[in-house]
């Protein structure tokens, strides 16, 4: 049977290990330069051709690094990383990475977290959470039919830490969500897809 890593088989560039060795040891001013230079975008935009696995992780390494130091331009940053979830869901596919966004989007929760002023950041979490997390629990497609392999498999760690990275920023928000929101959402969702069958049934 197929496993996730199958046909992902390859080499980590010399020019993506050598930047993300880089920015470990240079300047935030530097870092934030190559982010207003695209830096950001370019590396989203890879996650989307299906790189090497181990090319996954080391962007997932650079974005985070990115992340760390540049705080000034860190709002714009989750705005992108959410944004990318977004258009996920609007349009999943198994070729599109989007284990390694999750996986930076995790670290920036658990980040938020632990700061004093974490419950300024409840509004805009329950948001991702509501519009765009809990959504990716849904995709019924398969990356491979014949092995009944379903999409949700790929990133279904990540997408669980983030849940739980809202959670800790917002337990009593988190669970009115997830105990009340989530249990309606599922519900809403299966109603109109069950509407959808019966109408097809009946033409």
């Amino acid at each position: 049977m197929r496993n996730w890593n199958e046909g992902l088989v390859g080499e980590l560039t010399p020019e993506l290990q050598t930047l993300v060795e880089c920015m470990r040891e240079a300047e935030a001013n530097h870092i934030s330069a190559l982010v207003d230079g695209g830096l950001c975008d370019a590396l989203l935009g890879r996650l989307r051709q299906c790189p090497p696995a181990v090319e996954r992780d080391w962007i997932k390494r650079a974005l985070i690094a990115a992340y760390a130091a540049c705080q000034s331009q860190r709002s714009s940053m989750r705005l992108a990383f959410g944004s990318e979830v977004d258009a996920y869901r609007q349009a999943p596919r198994w070729r599109w990475a989007i284990a390694p966004v999750l996986g930076v989007l995790q670290a920036v929760l658990y980040a938020l977290s632990e700061r004093r002023d974490a419950a300024l950041a409840a509004p805009a979490a329950g948001a991702l959470l509501e519009r765009a997390l809990l959504p990716l629990w849904l995709p019924s497609e398969f990356a491979e039919w014949r092995d009944q392999l379903p999409l949700i498999g790929s990133y279904a760690t990540e997408l669980q830490g983030c849940c739980l990275g809202v959670i800790r920023i917002s337990p009593l928000h988190g669970a009115d969500l997830v105990f009340g929101g989530a249990v309606n959402f599922f519900y809403d969702n299966r109603s109109r897809q069950q509407r959808r069958d019966f109408t097809k049934r009946q033409v």
